[in-house]
């Protein structure tokens, strides 16, 4: 798991530090130290999650609106290396110096997701998720019920603009798309949605 973190491991009798900085998931930006008490030939095995590719989970349920993948890039000391992908990971196998920095970037655009179409509750609905994040709409971010949203085409999420909502209790990443919205005198105006990680949800006060 890419987190803040520190640990250390014994390897054919070599002990090896490993350090990560990185504010993810609020960011793809993941910064892997190697320390090894002595240089050390070992393999580093680097996750790349299903939602770097042509969709956020696996299986045929949902896919990308559009299905491009992601540019993943690694690079040990400022040099790129080659994508080795096995199972979900990039494996870099080479003999380790104390100071070795590896750099891996996951980029997190926002996306539009579509399900199978033989979901009929989710027909003509779509869903948005940045990085690891499903996002949703709440009413204390959009002025009142977010249920007079919606999309007359698809969204250009490309657009979209990215913040930090900051609380006393912590932070969170939020999004900003432009979208349509019904007015009192039941007309359409363009407005922003901003967009919040569900796991956030429902934690500031009453809403709609």
């Amino acid at each position: 798991f890419y987190a803040e973190s520190r640990t250390e491991i014994t390897l054919d009798g070599v002990k090896v530090e490993l350090q990560q900085r990185t504010a993810y998931p609020n960011d793809g930006e993941i910064r892997v130290t190697v320390n090894p008490a002595a240089d050390k030939q070992f393999g580093l095995l680097l996750r790349i999650p299903t939602w770097t590719g042509e969709q956020f989970v696996p299986g045929k349920l949902y896919r990308y609106a559009e299905p491009e993948s992601t540019k993943v890039s690694v690079s040990i000391n400022g040099k790129a290396v080659p994508l080795k992908m096995n199972k979900g990971f990039i494996a870099i196998d080479r003999k380790w110096a104390s100071g070795d920095q590896v750099n891996l970037t996951l980029p997190m655009p926002v996306r539009v997701n579509e399900c199978h179409p033989a979901v009929e509750a989710n027909q003509n609905r779509i869903a948005f998720t940045r990085g690891p994040f499903v996002l949703c709409a709440e009413g204390v971010d959009n002025g009142g019920a977010t249920q007079r949203f919606f999309f007359a085409k698809m969204p250009a999420t490309a657009d979209a603009t990215i913040v930090t909502k900051k609380l006393d209790s912590g932070s969170f990443i939020q999004v900003a798309t432009e979208a349509q919205a019904i007015t009192s005198n039941k007309s359409a105006e363009t407005v922003p949605l901003v967009l919040t990680p569900y796991y956030a949800w429902n934690n500031r006060g009453i809403s709609s």
